[in-house]
């Protein structure tokens, strides 16, 4: 920081201890530093003080959750809010998406995880009449996930089930009824 000319220091998971400490050498040096999280709601700002000169927040729940945790309203700003879509153009919410994870990259087992949540969530699904989506994770086999959904789901459950590969889409997110996620 020394040799650049660094006016801002952003670090996007401040629960990281590695983009953490830019942010801390920023501090020192008197450069302003803006903190974000890039999932959900983990609860860390519940244990863990927030450092960061200023926190983006993806929205008001997020600025909401903030406040709860005890992060200064003034040390808040909303950096992503919602963009309102036009109503002709609004898609039904007609899905139940899991984001799934390359859960063996972190010892996690995928079969185990997919056993307690898909279950559930087809139920849930059914009930709603919606449909589950399942989102993969970029290093995930669409291949063995698709195993796994036929060992944890029955066949009347597989049959409202869609794997969906490669980057998020805006398409998805405005068809989501819900979602959730493990392991984030």
């Amino acid at each position: 920081m020394e040799s650049e000319p660094v006016s801002e220091v952003l670090s996007c998971d401040d629960v990281n201890p590695y983009t953490h400490i830019a942010g801390l050498v920023a501090k020192q040096m008197g450069i302003r530093w803006v903190g974000s999280h890039h999932g959900a709601l983990d609860g860390h700002y519940l244990i863990k003080e927030c450092d960061a000169d200023l926190l983006l927040a993806k929205g008001e729940m997020e600025s909401d959750y903030l406040q709860q945790c005890g992060v200064p309203a003034d040390r808040i700003e909303i950096g992503a809010p919602l963009r309102e879509l036009p109503h002709k153009t609004a898609r039904k919410k007609s899905s139940i998406v899991f984001f799934s994870e390359d859960y063996e990259a972190s010892g996690g087992r995928a079969e185990d995880f997919y056993h307690d949540v898909l279950p559930p969530l087809s139920e849930l699904a059914e009930q709603s009449g919606k449909k589950l989506v399942i989102k993969l994770h970029p290093a995930e086999s669409q291949r063995d996930r698709r195993r796994i959904v036929r060992k944890v789901l029955s066949l009347r459950a597989r049959q409202t089930v869609r794997l969906v590969c490669g980057p998020l889409t805006e398409e998805l997110m405005e068809e989501i009824w819900f979602a959730c996620t493990v392991v984030s």
